[in-house]
Order: structure tokens, then C-alpha cells, then sequence
């Protein structure tokens, strides 16, 4: 382009750019007609040339997009082509104005085109860069397998999983990359999502991840790539196995104090046996012995809890009813007595 301005600027020391001007009259009206030069020829082809080659790769940008960035795209290449096809109709002689070239105004119109696509569509807005962005910065390992089971794409937490260079590893065959991950080739050739635990060799040893693994699909219909993600779980794991044998710890000091507590229960249970045996012993022989036995509350008055037959039969009584409203001290021929053997009793015991 450079030197196509300094030939254009110079165009009257070689006429390379303009050979010559012509003066037409054409319904009435006369117009100024420049000849072509062999430059300029060779100017508008490699021109045409490199606006091939943008509309090209914008064209494969459309049917690879999203369908956000797909609007983006397009009135980029609309607004692109507009001027184009306006220049070669110009040269063609095709137009709709003979003897004028409407390029440079086809240009604003392209320019308000692309005012419009901002407006509307947002065509310098960020969320394809920043899509690659959040990629490129995500922990977990991203890795795309292109339908030639080449490397379509990988981040960088990919690169260090696979200890692959990324630009060395772009458009190599998977089975060379995953070289040392059977798991990841076989997840290859699979066609349905699937998720699951796998353990990788990484750097410092091995790791576990959680392998997601999915068909991506072109605008919604055939499958064109194979996607990985990776989660690194190593710590989960850790975790996971501490917490484990912490509950096996658990489960057996449990079972100790279970143990523990039925032998004691156990052992109460043989001791409360064994009292309610000597009890009824106790009882089976107070209530036969010839002798008067009875037990009381303490104190000078004293109230029955307990007479056995004997004690019944020397009073007079035929039954423990007959006992109620009595004390103790009402069985002595002097109450005092009763009195002072209950001091005794509690200062002496």
C-alpha cells in the first residue's frame, strides 16, 4: 500500500499508476475517464487479494460462532464486502453512475453499517475475548479433540497436566499427546457425556480428577469435537480418606464403649438380682422368725414402715391396719425410753 501511494503521488514522472486521461461525453455531459496503468492492476489485484483472504477467514469465524457473536460477525462481513463488490462493479463497468466511482461513498455507508451492528448487536463487545479469557485463567485442565482426533484447543492448566507446550501441541494427533493417558484416548471415541473419578500422573506424582467428558456440537446439530475438563480432587480425596479412617477410629472406640457398657450393664443387673434375692431372703425371715422385729422412722415417736408377724401377735394385733395412728413410742410402757433410745441411736448410731 505504501508503494502504491508513492507511485500514485509520482504517476507523472512514469505513468505506471494512470496511464493517460481521456475526456467522454456521455448523454450530454462530459467526464474526465483515467486510464489504467499496469500498477495500478497489480495494486487492485493484491487489494482483492487480501480482502479474499479477510472474508475467508471471517466466513469460517460465522459458521464456527455462537450464535451471539454469529450477528457480530456477520455485519462485519457485510459491512466488509459492501465496498468491495461496489469497486469491482465500478470496474467492470456496471453501476448505476457512469464515469464516477461510488466506492468512497459506499465506505460510509459500510461505517454507518457498523455503527448500527454496535448498537444493535454490540460488534465491539468483549464477550468473545473475555470468553478466552475466563478459559485461558480457569484451574481446571479445558481440552478440545477436533474430529481428526487432533488437539483443537487447551489452556494452560491443560499444558501442565499433559507437560505439553501449547503451541507444540495444537493440531497434534491426541493419541501423541495422551501418550501417557490411556483414559483420556479411550474417552476419545466415545460419543455420549460421561463424568467419573480418574487418576493421572501429573506433575509431583499422581492426582485425582473429575473427568467430564462431552460431544460439542456445530450451532446445535452434528458433533464436530470432543471436549475435556478436568477437575484436580487430590485434596478432596485427602479428605475424603483422613475423614474416612477418623470414622473407622470412631466406629471401633464406639464399639469399646458399647462393649464396656453392656459388661457394666450386665454386671448391675447380676448385682440387682442379687440384692432383690437377699432381700426376699431378708424378708422370708423376718416375717418367720418367733421374734417381734419392726423398723421405723427415727426420731421419739417414730413411725411404722415394717412389723412382721411376731411383733403383731405380742401386742395384741391382728393385722398392720390396726397399727395406723400409733408410733412406736406408744408401744413402750414409758415413752421416754423410746426418746432416749433414739438420741442414743443418733449420736452413737
Amino acid at each position: 500500500p505504501l508503494a502504491s501511494v508513492v507511485m500514485a503521488a509520482t504517476n507523472g514522472a512514469h505513468g505506471l499508476f494512470w496511464s493517460g486521461v481521456e475526456v467522454l461525453e456521455k448523454n450530454g455531459q462530459v467526464w474526465l475517464e483515467l486510464a489504467i496503468g499496469p500498477w495500478f492492476v497489480a495494486h487492485t489485484i493484491y487489494s482483492y487479494l487480501l480482502l479474499a483472504v479477510g472474508v475467508v477467514l471471517l466466513t469460517r469465524t460465522v459458521l464456527g460462532s455462537s450464535a451471539a457473536s454469529y450477528k457480530q460477525t456477520t455485519v462485519y462481513l457485510i459491512a466488509l464486502a459492501l465496498p468491495w463488490t461496489i469497486n469491482i462493479f465500478y470496474h467492470l463497468g456496471i453501476g448505476f453512475f457512469p464515469g464516477s466511482d461510488p466506492t468512497p461513498a459506499i465506505f460510509g455507508l459500510s461505517a454507518l453499517l457498523m455503527g448500527v451492528g454496535h448498537a444493535r448487536f454490540q460488534l465491539l463487545d468483549v464477550v468473545p475475548v473475555a470468553r478466552s479469557a475466563i478459559i485461558e485463567a480457569l484451574t481446571d485442565a479445558v481440552i478440545v479433540v477436533d474430529g481428526s482426533q487432533r488437539i483443537a484447543e487447551l489452556n494452560p492448566a491443560a499444558s501442565k497436566l499433559l507437560a505439553v507446550d501449547i503451541a507444540d501441541a495444537l493440531g497434534q494427533p491426541a493419541a501423541q499427546v495422551f501418550d501417557e493417558h490411556p483414559i483420556l484416548l479411550r474417552k476419545c471415541a466415545g460419543s455420549s457425556e460421561s463424568q467419573e473419578e480418574v487418576r493421572l500422573v501429573a506433575a509431583g506424582g499422581e492426582r485425582h480428577f473429575d473427568l467430564h467428558s462431552a460431544d460439542l456440537h456445530h450451532r446445535g446439530r452434528r458433533s464436530v469435537a470432543r471436549l475435556f475438563v478436568l477437575r484436580d480432587i487430590t485434596e478432596r480425596k485427602r479428605v475424603e480418606e483422613e475423614l474416612g479412617k477418623y470414622r473407622g477410629d470412631l466406629e471401633v472406640l464406639v464399639e469399646e464403649r458399647t462393649t464396656a457398657l453392656q459388661a457394666d450393664i450386665a454386671r448391675r443387673e447380676r448385682v440387682e438380682k442379687a440384692l432383690r434375692e437377699s432381700e426376699e431372703r431378708f424378708r422370708t425371715l423376718v416375717e418367720n422368725i418367733p421374734v417381734g422385729v419392726f423398723r421405723s422412722t427415727p426420731g421419739p415417736k417414730g413411725e411404722f414402715l415394717m412389723v412382721n408377724p411376731a411383733f403383731l401377735s405380742m401386742h395384741g394385733f391382728d393385722s398392720e391396719a390396726e397399727l395406723a395412728g400409733k408410733s412406736v413410742a406408744d408401744m413402750y410402757a414409758n415413752p421416754d425410753e423410746r426418746k432416749a433410745f433414739s438420741d442414743h441411736l443418733l449420736t452413737q448410731g
